[in-house]
């Protein structure tokens, strides 16, 4: 899902797997977890809020570890498997090797390309 399906929602995911680490992703992680829901989110960067600088940076990843979001950092996903509402697996790879992790939801937050 995207943000736009992610306000429309009409039910709380168990688990929210966010790709990306950008502001809108962010965001909807922080909302997500404080309505009661698990959040993982995944930034292939080598910090959140990639446009910040680092310091800032790692104070929301250490107020996101505070409230139980779990932030994977220079993660690369290789795979997706699936469907978003029901169950979603992705095979991350980062400086802890290969691992899989799963979820009931995935809400994708890289970024789009305006239409100017």
């Amino acid at each position: 899902m995207t943000h736009v399906e992610a306000l429309d929602l009409d039910r709380l995911p168990a688990h929210v797997i966010v790709l990306g680490g950008g502001y809108v992703g962010l965001e909807l992680a922080q909302a997500l977890r404080r309505f009661g829901s698990a959040v993982t989110v995944i930034e292939r960067g080598p910090q959140v809020a990639a446009a910040e600088d680092p310091d800032i940076a790692q104070a929301l990843v250490g107020n996101f570890a505070a409230e139980g979001i779990e932030v994977l950092l220079e993660t690369h996903v290789g795979e997706v498997k699936g469907l978003s509402g029901q169950k979603v697996r992705l095979r991350i790879e980062n400086g802890h090797g290969e691992q899989t992790i799963e979820g009931a939801d995935l809400l994708v937050a890289t970024g789009r390309t305006p239409n100017t």
